[in-house]
């Protein structure tokens, strides 16, 4: 899914001509289209203000998303616009020139709609100059439709269409026009023909194809959609327990009622209805749960009416047969189709809201999990648990190799020779680090290995065990990806080797699968699948640039998500990787066959060269260990020694191959002239890179010189300026993951029956959503901290995500009817 589903944005900024010189006018030259004559940065400026979208804490500028936009077209990806053009986007947030990306994709379908429309009205010899203009200056779907809608082929069963068919439109036409005063039932009787033989039958008739000139006017229309915007306050979602008739008979689909008895009897007002709370009524909507109707408030109705009937009802005559037959045209246009088209917009607005709060959270969390920092360096001991076949086991190296394989039947065998198999496992292994997936048995197998480390059995060895969110891991398992990667192992063995390896590395092992199967959405299953799929990519290719790839030893899996990359680009440097050897500097992916300037342009800050070339060398820090009992545990680094590597057939090196020290920050190629003559001027070298001496020096040119004054003398900008010195700064090998949260690991568990309300514990954030956030807070069912009992002056500011160490006290736990515990729990610190 890489580059394939970035299409092209290109919209031509250029206003077009509305101009028509000759009286004589060619109607097909009017359906000429070249572009909007409104400008689309300034439309989605407006957009996004609108929605209360923010760069920075402050409102979007039209300069700024002009920039955007033009980057968006010169095909630039949102990665390398957010790291690399921070001055031309006055250092915008990636989600924002996320939703720039979005809303020019959308006035992109705009555009290419008003081309279709002018083109067949053109054909059809009903384009005018003020026809075509409304339609040019129309930039949304619901705009261009209604214009439209008057000239759309209606179905032929309507009932304005089957009383056209009878040539009762020139009666309609007659009540229609300003001489309806004169306008005579008895000379559009037909006794022969059908819905024509009687006055009352032409009277209805006449009524259909007026209510649908009606209910079709943009003028009409545009006037109710300001009543129900006027009274957003007054309008409800009213919902109730369906009725016992609509279950269904197979056992395994009866209705659940439970799950959706919070919203028996309910009435949310339009205008405050939560995203979350409109999801669980559309799906308690679907299971034939719940029963949903919108309800229009009496004064809207009557408002809406008497304005309509003023407008259509004015030219005839007050009492008059046709102002009797106009007077009920408007109301069956209201009642029969106004009415519910105007409803089902309501339902359609909440939804597309509902929808896109929905993708927010699962992007927001998604991010933060990808972001988890990693535990390298490690040998880790993955376990599936499992009750009747057994827990599945995956040793792997500290470079993620799989070194050993087995089950363990720790629950339903011999409980003395599987704890005597699982510490010699260990031991034979060196292994200190043990990931458990979250899935059935997680809480037995934590008892077990709990037990086995207090008994002292495993001493010298520092073990700790960590909870792993196994989302995913089983469907990954039997997916081609994981049978190429692991061709000889049993999928459930494969899932063991995921758990242990998401643990290690878990951006590494996370792209591998579908972003949606991972849980830390909220309702992202009821959620378009075009719509999710498109914001998780963009998410997953934001995290894997930002955090950056080492060329020489990343997976094409990895590759491929990298700014600018696409799968089959990834394909063909792996390919050229094996086959020439290592790369040497990062001009040298110049030489991969179809790799241009252009797409060197937007990886390039996002790939490195690092001088060892292996993970095993990467600078570990501690782990943060924390034990649901009150003994702290400290992690040390695991130390081991680089393993020699061999390349393979060697590529004869220009002199221009030489190693760059700059290739292994995440300062951009083309700014290394201007960083060179920064180095210069703080009489450092790309050798001092990461030291403590650069760090010092830096420090010292910028107190002298000032940021603007040293920007100005190398010719940067300030944004640039300060990527480039913190890229200076870095450590080599630096992790943008570690300044998140580390994962929580143990060594001894607690027991539910321990947790009264009123204790004071520290857990983990799992999962983010709009009524609050869900905490692991050591046993197996999870504890929701809502909103209101999230304090301001505790969060200061900050947005909890999966991940965040958190401090709570328990509310209240009431064990439900299906045997899983409800905890409510109050935030009361954040690390």
């Amino acid at each position: 899914m890489a580059k394939s589903r970035r299409r092209s944005l290109r919209i031509s900024l250029t206003p077009c001509s509305l101009d028509v010189s000759s009286d004589e006018e060619d109607l097909n030259e009017l359906s000429f289209y070249d572009g909007p004559p409104w400008h689309p940065p300034n439309v989605i400026c407006d957009q996004l203000n609108e929605s209360g979208i923010r760069s920075n804490g402050n409102p979007v500028q039209p300069r700024i998303v002009e920039n955007v936009v033009k980057l968006l077209e010169e095909e630039c990806t949102v990665p390398f616009i957010a790291r690399y053009r921070k001055e031309q986007t006055g250092n915008m947030e990636a989600a924002v020139i996320r939703e720039i990306k979005s809303s020019l994709e959308e006035l992109k379908v705009v555009q290419e709609k008003t081309k279709s429309h002018l083109g067949k009205l053109g054909k059809e010899k009903k384009l005018t100059k003020e026809l075509r203009e409304s339609f040019c200056n129309s930039h949304s779907m619901i705009e261009l439709e209604q214009l439209f809608a008057p000239f759309k082929a209606g179905s032929k069963t309507t009932l304005a269409e089957r009383a056209r068919r009878t040539g009762l439109e020139p009666a309609a036409e007659k009540l229609l026009g300003e001489t309806a005063g004169l306008f005579n039932i008895q000379s559009f009787i037909h006794p022969d023909t059908e819905g024509c033989r009687t006055a009352a039958e032409v009277e209805k008739g006449v009524q259909h194809i007026i209510a649908e000139v009606v209910s079709k006017d943009k003028t009409t229309v545009d006037y109710l959609r300001s009543c129900v915007k006027d009274m957003k306050d007054q309008i409800f979602l009213s919902v109730s327990k369906a009725g016992q008739a609509r279950k269904k008979t197979k056992k395994e689909q009866q209705v659940d009622y439970e799950k959706f008895q919070t919203y028996f009897d309910g009435k949310f007002s339009i205008n405050t209805i939560k995203p979350h709370q409109v999801l669980a009524i559309n799906r308690g909507e679907e299971f034939k749960a719940l029963t949903v109707k919108v309800t229009l408030p009496d004064r809207l109705t009557k408002q809406f009416i008497n304005w309509c009937k003023a407008k259509w009802c004015s030219h005839t005559q007050p009492n008059s047969y046709s102002s009797k037959i106009m007077c009920m045209a408007v109301d069956d246009a209201y009642n029969r189709l106004m009415s519910p088209m105007i409803l089902r917009e309501i339902r359609s607005t909440l939804n597309k809201t509902a929808e896109k709060a929905s993708i927010e959270v699962f992007t927001q969390n998604l991010h933060r999990l990808l972001l988890t920092p990693p535990v390298k360096g490690r040998v880790i001991l993955g376990v599936d648990p499992g009750f009747k076949n057994g827990c599945k086991l995956a040793m792997i190296s500290a470079t993620g190799e799989i070194l050993t394989t087995s089950v363990s039947l720790m629950h339903t065998g011999n409980k003395y020779y599987e704890r005597n198999k699982m510490i010699d496992l260990i031991q034979t292994f060196k292994c200190e680090t043990i990931g458990i997936g979250n899935g059935t048995a997680c809480r037995e197998t934590e008892e077990f290995f709990s037990e086995v480390i207090r008994s002292g059995s495993l001493q010298p060895l520092h073990v700790q065990y960590c909870i792993v969110n196994e989302d995913g891991a089983s469907i990954y398992s039997v997916s081609p990806e994981a049978e190429k990667e692991m061709p000889n192992l049993d999928p459930n063995i494969r899932s063991a080797v995921s758990i242990a390896r998401r643990l290690q590395d878990p951006l590494a092992e996370l792209v591998k699968i579908d972003p949606k199967h991972i849980g830390v959405g909220m309702y992202q299953h009821d959620v378009p699948e075009r719509l999710l799929k498109a914001a998780l990519g963009d998410v997953v290719e934001e995290s894997v640039s930002f955090v950056g790839v080492d060329l020489n030893i990343c997976s094409e899996v990895l590759l491929k998500w990298v700014s600018g990359i696409s799968a089959c680009l990834a394909k063909k440097i792996i390919s050229h990787r094996q086959r020439f050897g290592a790369f040497i500097n990062r001009q040298m992916l110049l030489d991969v066959k179809g790799l241009g300037p252009k797409t060197f342009k937007q990886c390039a800050g996002f790939v490195r060269i690092n001088p060892t070339g292996g993970a095993e060398d990467t600078n570990l820090d501690e782990v943060i260990v924390i034990s649901t009992s009150e003994d702290e545990v400290d992690v040390k680094p695991l130390k081991r020694k680089r393993a020699k590597t061999t390349a393979g057939p060697s590529k004869r090196r220009k002199k221009s191959d030489e190693q760059e020290p700059l290739d292994s920050t995440w300062i951009h190629p083309e700014a290394y002239e201007e960083t060179r003559q920064l180095l210069k001027m703080a009489f450092a070298s790309g050798r001092d890179i990461g030291s403590e001496s650069i760090r010092g020096k830096l420090d010292n040119l910028i107190k002298s010189r000032g940021n603007a004054s040293l920007a100005g003398s190398i010719g940067v900008g300030e944004p640039t300026l300060d990527l480039i010195i913190n890229g200076l700064k870095q450590p080599t090998n630096y992790d943008i993951r570690v300044e998140f949260d580390k994962p929580l690991f143990k060594q001894n568990i607690m027991s539910i029956d321990q947790i009264i309300p009123g204790m004071q514990l520290t857990g983990r954030v799992t999962n983010a959503v709009h009524f609050g956030v869900f905490v692991d807070i050591g046993v197996k069912d999870k504890g929701l901290c809502h909103r209101s009992h999230m304090l301001h002056h505790i969060l200061k500011g900050k947005v909890l995500g999966p991940g965040d160490k958190v401090e709570v006290v328990v509310i209240s736990k009431r064990l439900t009817d299906s045997g899983k515990w409800n905890f409510s729990l109050r935030l009361v610190g954040v690390s």
